[in-house]
């Protein structure tokens, strides 16, 4: 048995199977995996079973590195064609691929760009089958794959390249000719082949009851894998052994043990993030993203990177890196903890060594020099003189409970910790201001003779080798996870799904959820909720008409328009009331129910029509989920400072006030601002005013309010919507625009449900708008249906985003998303937390 397999719960909150290790494929080292088969098998029918997690991206051009094979099959010799020629995979714009030498027969429209977690994929081909669709069918996560931008079938009783006595591959085609022969990057585990059989998904995995995610399942079924077919482990020192008790191993070449890690679809571990937007002039990313190679130099530039884990909120964590630098001034690598936003590094920024930042704690290594410097805070606090080798280990130990960092380098037998401390014990520790923002970084610089490059290897428990650089130190945190070079101290843990902190929402659709109905003119009771909801936002996406939003405190019969400064208004006679499993609606308003319309509802549980709260200066009524961190909130405006009750029992991030009675703005009270407000009915950029929040910051009990008629009109009634963070449902920040189709990533620890963006820094003419998107109304990426909060048009195509299994990243350059150099804030709502999810 591999390090760290031991049976706990699998990582997307499953039963009790394990997948023990994944082969890691580095397209640049020309891994295969191949087979001749001596007899032929069924080409008309079989099927391929793989989870896969990918590292390197298409990016639309036609060269070999943008095709990324999972399976294939060639005939070396003779005139290939569709029967001698399979590739089934990832096409060079991200799409999945099953296709032949002159026929693709199936591209995806979905677009498979998400890097920081797994997918399953499941291949059924019988050409057999009279009705041509079901020739060939696609599952991803378990669900069918129907919307294509090429459909087309073979022939019925068409004999294909796959189980022929041609050379069969897996993780590329076997082209070993032209462009060919399109490896895979990235990895791999749990690969069936059955030869001559249709078997459903649910052979290979299920849904969780708990979380609602698809899990690993192992095969038990008595399906034959029939002539050709294989179930590959990709286990350390049989990396190509079949064990489906066929004998139909597979030949390894370019791959060794060290490609074989711990990273699995059962405990998903981080790897280098390659969706965020770094220079690849300055850095170059390798094998499964785990080895960051200094490129050319670049005066004043840096090959900053970060972790594809956001850190948790708790917890402590301990990582390795394996760093080389050769001699020649400038070079250097870095190891550390960096914020990422204010005071912190933000990517794509490469000019800035991270460690000058007052947000960041780093470990700077400079073998030129003979240094190791523990940087806190912007300033060296020790340095070590006298390191000779060509490589160090190295150590980041991350104790985020009491707010202390290590950093250490290999001595020779253990780690020596800089300014003598001692993470097991807590003694000596840098001190650091963790948030919801902190990330691990590393960075590479080159020499200015761009002949001497550093390089890091990251471990992070998976990777005990450094991908054949070292031998495997074999050392298991105290969980028994892991394979670390050295132990890691007492109480520290390999930042892994398995490890993370569990999360109090597993399944966020309990406490909000996107549906989408169609009106008919008359009665329409909108179910499928899943709760009875105290708050739904509802618009009209097929024409220009109000965003309206009920809550339970309120009352269903007064509905408030978000896109406007308007009153209250009496809406009994369209919006009939709050039901168990949704809403009742009556009439055929545009804003409801219009005859064939396409409607959206957002919806959120907070605890009923409310209780009475004494905790401010102004009595008010509460209806409040502390679990979920919403709280809606009634009170009576005085005309003079004061505060309001929110019942949170944590500190609010976001506030949406609304006057009910006089026809004022929304007023938005956005984290960590408490001297500037937003108005979420118009587009104005973040405004300076202490007459909104009186300058004072929420609590943890109460909100401040100032004098603005928005908010606190004397003997006028006003409703709040008040968010606080919840770690894997709810995340409310900045980030920075660069203005580029690669732009921002933003890490939220869990996929998203809702977000809603806009531009805070400066006022954009023709543009500032709030933007809503959600993944209801684009199940798949790329998400681009756009409505918009301060707006009443209908849904349209806006600008590009990704929703990823641990955050969003802009796809776009448009003013309202990515403007560079700006400031955005965004509101995110979970689908799923990350420690469970698969890739989106």
């Amino acid at each position: 048995m591999s390090f760290g397999s031991t049976k706990l719960l699998a990582a997307s909150g499953g039963k009790d199977y394990e997948i023990d290790q994944s082969i890691m494929l580095d397209a640049e080292d020309a891994p295969k995996l191949r087979r001749t088969p001596s007899s032929e098998g069924n080409r008309k029918t079989f099927t391929f079973s793989t989870w896969c997690k990918r590292t390197r991206l298409g990016t639309g051009g036609s060269s070999g590195s943008d095709y990324h094979a999972l399976m294939g099959a060639f005939v070396s010799v003779g005139s290939p064609d569709d029967s001698h020629y399979f590739f089934f995979g990832f096409y060079n714009g991200n799409q999945i691929v099953v296709g032949g030498w002159a026929t693709n027969w199936r591209i995806t429209n979905r677009l498979f760009r998400d890097t920081s977690a797994w997918y399953h994929l499941v291949l059924q081909v019988d050409t057999t089958q009279g009705t041509a669709d079901n020739r060939i069918k696609i599952y991803v996560n378990g669900v069918q794959e129907t919307s294509f931008s090429t459909s087309s079938n073979p022939s019925e009783n068409y004999d294909l390249a796959i189980n022929n006595t041609v050379q069969q591959a897996i993780g590329d085609v076997a082209y070993d000719q032209g462009s060919g022969p399109y490896h895979f990057d990235g990895y791999m585990a749990e690969t069936h082949l059955f030869d001559g059989a249709v078997v459903a998904p649910s052979e290979f995995g299920e849904t969780d009851s708990d979380t609602g995610q698809w899990i690993p399942k192992k095969y038990v079924g008595s399906t034959s894998y029939g002539t050709n077919g294989y179930y590959m482990k990709f286990a350390s020192g049989a990396i190509g052994t079949d064990s489906s008790g066929n004998g139909n191993n597979y030949t390894t070449t370019n791959l060794g043990n060290g490609d074989v890690l711990l990273d699995t679809p059962t405990n998903n571990f981080p790897i280098v993030n390659p969706l965020e937007p770094y220079n690849t002039t300055v850095s170059t990313l390798r094998q499964g993203t785990l080895n960051i190679k200094g490129a050319a130099y670049s005066s004043g530039n840096y090959g900053n990177h970060f972790a594809s884990f956001i850190l948790p909120t708790s917890g402590k964590w301990y990582v390795e890196m394996l760093t080389g630098i050769q001699a020649g001034a400038g070079n250097y690598a870095q190891l550390g903890i960096s914020k990422q936003g204010p005071n912190g590094l933000v990517i794509p920024n490469q000019s800035q060594a991270v460690y000058t930042f007052s947000g960041s704690t780093a470990l700077a290594i400079t073998l030129s020099g003979n240094t190791a410097d523990l940087y806190d805070g912007g300033s060296s606090v020790d340095q070590d003189t006298g390191l000779t080798a060509t490589s160090y280990v190295c150590a980041l130990a991350i104790d985020i409970d009491n707010d202390k960092v290590w950093v250490g380098y290999d001595g020779g037998s253990s780690i020596t910790w800089l300014n003598s401390g001692n993470p097991a014990t807590g003694s000596n520790g840098a001190a650091h201001t963790f948030d919801s923002d902190s990330g691990i970084y590393m960075a590479v610089a080159s020499s200015s003779d761009n002949a001497n490059r550093s390089y890091v290897i990251m471990n992070f428990g998976q990777n005990g080798t450094f991908s054949n650089y070292k031998t495997a130190g074999g050392n298991a945190d105290g969980a028994g996870i892991g394979n670390f070079f050295y132990s890691p101290p007492s109480g520290f843990k390999a930042l892994c799904s398995k490890n993370l902190p569990s999360v109090t929402i597993k399944k966020p659709t309990e406490h909000f959820n996107t549906i989408l109905y169609t009106g008919n003119d008359t009665t329409n009771n909108i179910t499928g909720v899943g709760f009875q909801p105290d708050l739904v936002w509802l618009k009209n996406r097929s024409q220009s008409a109000d965003h309206m939003v009920f809550d339970a405190v309120r009352g269903s019969d007064y509905g408030i328009r978000t896109n406007t400064s308007v009153v209250e208004s009496d809406q009994s006679a369209n919006f009939t009331g709050f039901a168990s499993d949704g809403f009742n609606l009556a009439d055929s308003s545009n804003r409801y129910n219009d005859n064939g319309e396409n409607y959206v509802a957002w919806n959120w549980k907070a605890n009923g029509s409310g209780s009475a709260n004494t905790d401010g200066s102004i009595n008010s009524t509460v209806s409040a989920n502390t679990t979920a961190g919403f709280s809606i909130v009634t009170y009576t405006g005085t005309g003079s400072n004061a505060t309001v009750g929110h019942g949170l029992g944590v500190t609010p991030s976001v506030i949406l006030v609304k006057n009910r009675e006089s026809a004022t703005n929304w007023l938005v009270y956005s984290r960590n601002d408490a001297t500037d407000y937003l108005v979420l009915n118009d587009t104005r950029a973040s405004t300076d005013w202490d007459g909104a929040w009186n300058d004072t910051a929420p609590t943890s009990s109460v909100f401040s309010i100032g004098t603005a008629t928005g908010n606190n009109t004397n003997g006028d009634d006003i409703v709040a919507y008040c968010f606080a963070e919840v770690e894997g449902f709810s995340k409310f920040g900045t980030y920075y625009g660069n203005g580029s189709a690669n732009g921002p990533y933003i890490y939220t620890s869990f996929q998203p449900a809702w977000i809603m963006t806009k531009i805070v820094s400066t006022t954009v003419s023709g543009g500032g708008d709030w933007v809503i998107y959600d993944d209801k109304r684009d199940v798949d990426n790329v998400t681009n249906n756009a409505l918009y909060a301060n707006l009443s048009l209908a849904e349209s195509t806006g600008f590009d985003y990704d929703i990823n299994s641990n955050g969003f990243k802009a796809r776009a350059a448009g003013n309202d998303i990515n403007q560079s150099g700006q400031t955005f804030l965004y509101l995110a709502f979970s689908e799923f937390p990350f420690k469970y999810v698969n890739a989106r």
